[in-house]
């Protein structure tokens, strides 16, 4: 059967490629969208080949599906801590829980938690206790 752990499953025996999982959605409408990226940034060659893994991997299952795999994009709220290791040094807006709103540099990202450079200060955050995180473009 096809739903999030099994894809999850296959994609995580993918060798040959350096990447995460930032999203998975399984649409009512038979469409998978797969967000993927890695610190370098991740290119349609290797998104091309995590599709096709996924094709041989499920076979059949995956006749009635529409497979899109994609980066997820610089205007995205951040999903997971990987984002945030990414960005470091980049500028991003956090919203938490508790609808406070900082604006900062990534200074540090583990799994756990992010540390920003506001204007002020240096403030650390639990991704548990953000709500919503999105980069700040500067062009």
């Amino acid at each position: 059967m096809v739903n999030e752990t099994t894809i999850r499953s296959k994609l995580q025996e993918i060798s040959e490629i350096e990447f995460y999982i930032v999203d998975i959605q399984i649409s009512s409408n038979q469409t998978i969208k797969i967000f993927v990226d890695n610190y370098k940034g991740i290119t349609i060659d290797e998104c091309q080949k995590i599709h096709k893994h996924l094709i041989s991997e499920f076979g059949q299952e995956l006749d009635d599906y529409t497979i899109e795999v994609s980066s997820p994009g610089l205007t995205k709220n951040f999903k997971v801590w990987q984002q945030y290791k990414k960005a470091i040094g980049n500028e991003i807006n956090i919203r938490t829980r508790t609808d406070e709103e900082y604006i900062g540099k990534i200074i540090e990202a583990t799994e756990t938690n992010v540390k920003i450079k506001t204007t002020k200060e240096e403030k650390e955050f639990s991704y548990k206790e953000i709500k919503k995180a999105k980069l700040i473009l500067n062009f």
